[in-house]
């Protein structure tokens, strides 16, 4: 896929805000909070992050607003997920789901009332380069221990099952969904190429000649989506995206 855009002066933020040199055509919405932020603080970082890139797509009347949003907003279903599946109560207790749902809220009020194109992206699990370590995620924990040649852990009975989608696949899909016509629309963005976390490890582990140590432990579990899966037909049908990386070549590229 080709995309042409033209160029714009970067943006840069300040204390009070942003600021930029010229009209902003676009505006996409990926705030990753740092691991470990409490969760009334992240509330409020994203609630205020959120308010000042939608103020920034008001003044610049853009032409699409993105948000990167994420699978987490769905509530566990054992099955693969898809756009119309319930989501997160936003009276329940306060979660990262709770929290990314009131985001997507935030957003979809805004852009309505201020008529704004909006398009939600519902991310699910993602490898391939730039991709946090220590942050919590599974694929890049264990590339990172294998590469240093230390033991793989996994922190759980291993049980959980994941798909992986490579990050160049990720950004042709983001840029696809921005720029497509609709005026209010979401996506799950992600991979059907399912897996265990525990196969996950062992392949990882023979690729480095790594051990692997499963502490099977159903209880790291519980609280936890035991299948995190998406439904990704909409995006094939409606947009023409293709997975291009499956998880045995995405393997052999980290």
């Amino acid at each position: 896929m080709e995309i042409k855009l033209k160029r714009r002066p970067g943006i840069t933020q300040r204390r009070e805000g942003f600021s930029h040199v010229e009209k902003m055509d676009y505006v996409i919405h990926s705030m990753v909070p740092d691991p470990g932020m409490p969760l009334e603080e992240m509330e409020n970082w994203f609630e205020r992050g959120t308010r000042r890139l939608l103020d920034l797509a008001v003044r610049d009347r853009c032409e699409g607003f993105l948000l990167c949003s994420t699978g987490a907003v769905y509530q566990p279903q054992g099955r693969p997920l898809c756009e119309e599946d319930p989501l997160v109560s936003l009276e329940g207790p306060l979660t990262y789901g709770r929290i990314r749902r009131q985001v997507e809220e935030q957003c979809l009020k805004a852009c309505q009332r201020r008529g704004i194109s909006l398009k939600i992206a519902r991310g699910f699990n993602f490898a391939g380069p730039r991709l946090p370590e220590n942050a919590g995620f599974a694929f890049s924990d264990f590339q990172r221990d294998a590469a240093a040649g230390r033991p793989v852990w996994v922190k759980s009975d291993g049980q959980s099952v994941r798909t992986y989608l490579y990050a160049s696949d990720m950004a042709s899909w983001l840029w696809k969904i921005l720029l497509q016509p609709s005026t209010i629309e979401t996506f799950n963005v992600g991979a059907k190429n399912k897996i265990k976390i525990k196969t996950l490890a062992e392949l990882i582990g023979k690729n480095k000649n790594s051990s692997v140590y499963i502490l099977k432990n159903k209880m790291q579990n519980a609280a936890g989506n035991n299948f995190y899966v998406p439904k990704v037909e909409k995006c094939k049908k409606k947009l023409g995206l293709k997975v291009t990386k499956t998880l045995k070549q995405i393997l052999k590229l980290n």
